[in-house]
C-alpha cells in the first residue's frame, strides 16, 4: 500500500466516523477531512466504500448519529 493510499485511508475512516456521530453536512465533513472539494470527497469515498457519504450516513443512522 502506497503512502498516499494510506493516508486516503485514514481521512476516509475519519469521514465515516464524523457521518455517523455527527450531524454535519457533507460538505463540511469534507472540508474536516482534507478536501476542498465536496464532489470531489464524494467520489473518492463512492469509490473506497461502495456508497455514496449520504447513502453510507444513512445506512448506518441509528448506530449513533447525534
Amino acid at each position: 500500500m502506497s503512502i498516499n493510499h494510506y493516508l486516503r485511508q485514514l481521512r476516509i475512516c475519519h469521514a465515516q466516523h464524523l457521518l455517523q456521530q455527527s450531524a454535519l453536512r457533507v460538505s463540511e465533513v469534507a472540508m474536516r477531512c482534507g478536501f476542498e472539494d465536496s464532489n470531489y470527497f464524494s467520489v473518492v469515498f463512492a469509490r473506497e466504500t461502495g456508497l455514496t457519504p449520504r447513502q453510507w450516513r444513512q445506512h448506518h443512522a441509528g448506530a449513533g448519529a447525534s
